[in-house]
């Protein structure tokens, strides 16, 4: 999310011009961008699970701010499973 140079350690950065990012209730990431993919090809059930009605991409990650605003992810909300 940084611009090159002015990350801290240990975050993804602060959030850059032009991309929305906001932690919802359960932690979870959530972003929106005019670079946030509209959906997935012919599969409306996964587009909705990804996307929500406002175009918020829902991460799956876990996250906080600090008071800087740099962005920690500090987990994942799903399983990932080697393919």
């Amino acid at each position: 999310l940084a611009a090159p140079g002015a990350g801290r350690p240990g975050t993804v950065g602060q959030v850059l011009a032009g991309v929305e990012v906001q932690i919802v209730s359960d932690a979870e990431v959530l972003v929106r961008s005019p670079g946030v993919f509209a959906g997935y090809l012919a599969d409306e059930p996964a587009t909705r699970a990804a996307l929500d009605p406002s175009g918020w991409l829902r991460t799956g990650d876990l996250g906080m701010f600090d008071a800087d605003g740099f962005l920690t992810i500090t987990g994942t909300k799903r399983r990932m499973h080697p393919g």
